[in-house]
């Protein structure tokens, strides 16, 4: 996983294989990232919550349920703009 300059994960959240950070990403407590995830630029996760396997957060969301493997979602709060079949 690549985690660019102040990116801050809280407690007990884990980050799956192959994902990647943008800067000023923020992951709440006990977030559990899958593989291949990607956050842009800015985006809250907030707590409490799973992303699973190659799912994208856009830049600038706030997420505050749980996304899908293959879906991209945007916004705030964030919505589903895309799921990959």
């Amino acid at each position: 996983s690549a985690l660019a300059s102040g990116v801050i994960v809280c407690h007990e959240s884990k980050i799956g294989r192959y994902c990647f950070l943008s800067s000023g990403v923020v992951i709440a407590g006990k977030v559990e990232l899958g593989d291949a995830v990607t956050a842009w630029t800015g985006a809250n996760i907030t707590p409490r919550l799973e992303i699973e396997s190659e799912a994208v957060i856009g830049a600038g969301a706030t997420v505050f349920e749980n996304v899908s493997e293959r879906t991209t979602v945007a916004g705030n709060p964030a919505r589903r703009v895309m799921r990959l079949s």
